[in-house]
């Protein structure tokens, strides 16, 4: 009826502005054991005209994984279940789920969720931030552990979450995915901005014993 055809005309691309706030229905979920492997695991509908493909970064907070006992795919599979509503919001072309809205530029210390991108031989690998951001991680900020082949740990991981603790010479930004560096209390002490007797303390301990892998220059 005419009632419905001017739903759906609002709920068309055509009419929707940044910022606006919809209800979307999760039409399909990828299966937890592959969900850390794409980079669009959840699909939704918000209308008739209107259906999209909700990338990682727009679907998950960091914060909340670290938060969470549950693998990354689980917490997809889990949070995200066929035909459950959510509230998105439209951003450019694009849906967010709702808490995802005031989402800002990256910024050095915030801890974003990323995705395997691929291995640089002898440097690290490079991740995706969101659709158009793109970083690395040095092999030496992959973890804590002494592993083989810590870039294929990573690879394997394919979704997970990292902190930005700055930028190279050309302005592309850099991260840490060591468990040390994402701990708040850690990175409290051994960010450049640290000037507390704590800070003073453990800065001078590491670099006695050789490790200035924590050390954001």
């Amino acid at each position: 009826d005419v009632l419905n055809e001017d739903l759906c005309k609002l709920l068309s691309l055509d009419t929707l502005t940044n910022g606006q706030e919809v209800e979307g229905l999760i039409s399909d979920v990828v299966a937890s054991e592959i969900a850390t492997k794409v980079s669009c695991p959840v699909q939704v509908q918000v209308s008739p005209y209107v259906h999209s493909s909700l990338l990682f970064s727009d679907l998950l907070d960091a914060e909340a994984l670290l938060e969470s006992p549950q693998s990354i795919g689980e917490y997809i599979s889990s949070t995200y279940k066929t035909g459950k509503r959510i509230k998105l919001v439209y951003s450019n072309g694009k849906f967010q789920v709702g808490q995802k809205k005031a989402s800002s530029a990256h910024q050095k210390g915030d801890l974003a969720v990323v995705r395997f991108v691929k291995a640089i031989k002898g440097f690290g690998v490079t991740v995706q931030l969101d659709a158009k951001t793109f970083g690395s991680i040095e092999l030496c900020e992959l973890t804590d552990d002494i592993t083989g082949n810590v870039a294929l740990e990573a690879q394997k991981q394919g979704i997970f979450v990292a902190r930005i603790i700055g930028q190279d010479k050309k302005g592309r930004i850099q991260l840490s995915a060591r468990a040390s560096v994402l701990d708040d209390a850690s990175w409290r002490l051994i960010k450049p901005e640290g000037t507390s007797g704590k800070f003073v303390q453990a800065d001078q301990q590491r670099q006695e014993q050789g490790n200035l892998r924590n050390k954001v220059l």
